[in-house]
């Protein structure tokens, strides 16, 4: 609970497609991202089928008194899960984000009933998200390159 405020984590499901297409066209979610290209609405909505259909992808919307301020997603690769979430725009720097993770990890944890890894693939010039991995005691494991960006890599074990 950040400051008295309740976050609720709701499964994300095909509602929320217009919603999720307008948060990742974000101009600081491009920049951040390893494929900084806008996407488009047919792919967006060919992905988002995938992957709300997809027993290897756990994705959830952050709610804040019921309106949606952030989304992460759990997507499993090879015995590990890989983070995607990011902050509506209008709430970035307030905590929400270590938030969302927190509590999202939380729930994979409960689901899953078992110890497991977790990775995410961090822009290094995105100091917020960086921040959010260290507090929530991710190792930084390593850097990776990617279409001329440069990405600290953080890792965590969820114990059961």
């Amino acid at each position: 609970m950040k400051d008295g405020y309740s976050i609720e984590l709701i499964k994300a499901s095909w509602e929320d497609a217009e919603l999720l297409f307008n948060w990742v066209n974000e101009e600081d979610v491009r920049k951040n991202s390893i494929n900084g290209r806008p996407i488009g609405w047919e792919n967006h909505l060919k992905w988002f089928k995938t992957k709300i259909g997809s027993d290897n992808t756990f994705f959830l919307i952050g709610c804040l008194n019921k309106v949606p301020i952030g989304q992460v997603r759990f997507d499993l690769v090879n015995d590990e899960y890989f983070i995607d979430y990011s902050i509506d725009s209008s709430l970035r720097g307030s905590g929400f984000g270590t938030q969302i993770l927190s509590e999202g990890i939380e729930m994979l944890k409960n689901i899953l009933a078992k110890s497991f890894i977790i990775k995410a693939y961090v822009n290094s010039e995105n100091a917020a998200s960086v921040k959010v991995f260290k507090k929530l005691h991710f190792q930084e494991i390593g850097l990776k390159s990617e279409n001329g960006l440069l990405f600290k890599v953080f890792k965590s074990k969820i114990e059961r």
